[in-house]
């Protein structure tokens, strides 16, 4: 998870998504019930179609809008999924073969700042049972800038990665729960760039809000 320090977190975003106030963290967890506003424990949802037809719903991908009444948009939290459906370049995948998904144990804060900055990490789940019952480890570096930084990329390659798999998951789900049945593969062609050109947005768009927000 990466957390954003004081300044970053008090800063509007730009208007281009509604003026939303900047999320207080961002990152990706393995265990459905782990993600922020999701039912505990994690089950899956029961709906009856207008035809009768009982479907079961997957957990939620993406935080949701609000948690407990309260907005949830500071929030960039995604749950690690793989493609049910094929898109583009992109075949269906296989989420795991056992019960790891993602082991990384990393939270980053501040990374910019050479005096403020934090990573925490090690065998720690940042559970109960870590603290409680197991003999585990937690390592917590402050003001090393450079190894924070090289944790903040690879936080943000990790969620970048499940993100665009949540938002697949999230539209998936929706086409089940309206018509039972998941979306057929899209066979519309590839939408993975040759060139250097997928990275314009993310210097000068929309894309790249939530990394500027976060690092600067």
């Amino acid at each position: 998870m990466l957390l954003p320090g004081r300044s970053q977190r008090d800063r509007p975003r730009r208007a281009g998504r509604q003026g939303l106030t900047g999320p207080a963290g961002a990152g990706t967890v393995s265990a459905p019930e782990a993600l922020p506003g999701a039912p505990k424990p994690a089950t899956k949802q029961q709906v009856t179609l207008a035809n009768g037809k009982v479907i079961s719903i997957p957990s939620p991908a993406v935080t949701p809008a609000e948690i407990d009444g309260h907005p949830a948009n500071r929030l960039l939290m995604v749950r690690a999924t793989a493609l049910r459906v094929g898109a583009g370049d992109l075949r269906p995948e296989l989420l795991t073969t056992g019960v790891a998904i993602i082991h990384d144990k990393i939270i980053v804060i501040d990374p910019m700042s050479a005096a403020d900055c934090v990573v925490i990490t090690g065998s720690h789940n940042l559970g109960f049972k870590a603290s409680y019952c197991n003999n585990e480890n937690l390592v917590i570096l402050r003001g090393n800038q450079p190894l924070a930084a090289a944790y903040a990329a690879h936080v943000l390659d990790v969620f970048e990665h499940y993100r665009f798999r949540a938002v697949q998951e999230e539209r998936a789900i929706e086409v089940l729960r309206t018509t039972g049945d998941l979306p057929q593969q899209e066979n519309r062609g590839g939408f993975l760039s040759r060139d250097d050109g997928w990275q314009a947005g993310y210097f000068d768009g929309l894309k790249g809000e939530d990394r500027d927000y976060v690092l600067s």
